[in-house]
């Protein structure tokens, strides 16, 4: 019964609406912030005309700022010595 109904469903009547989306030129912290707010693993990136040009991962921009405060310390360190 299960394999009947899958032949007529279809990728689309799956599809949620993502709460947020952002351009490739949104700041990162604000990209961050808008994935918190709405408690999502990932935030599609549409280009100016609407069209789809890729995903951010939570995971990756923590990832991001996890290694650029690690390079903001090194930076730092070297300058007290």
């Amino acid at each position: 019964m299960a394999y009947e109904l899958s032949s007529f469903l279809l990728a689309h009547d799956f599809l949620i609406k993502p709460p947020y989306t952002c351009k490739p030129n949104t700041p990162m912290a604000e990209v961050y912030k808008m994935m918190k707010k709405f408690n999502v693993d990932y935030t599609p990136v549409i280009d100016e005309d609407s069209k789809f040009y890729g995903i951010i991962e939570h995971r990756a921009v923590q990832k991001l700022f996890t290694k650029r405060i690690y390079e903001l310390k090194q930076k730092e360190l070297s300058m007290e010595s």
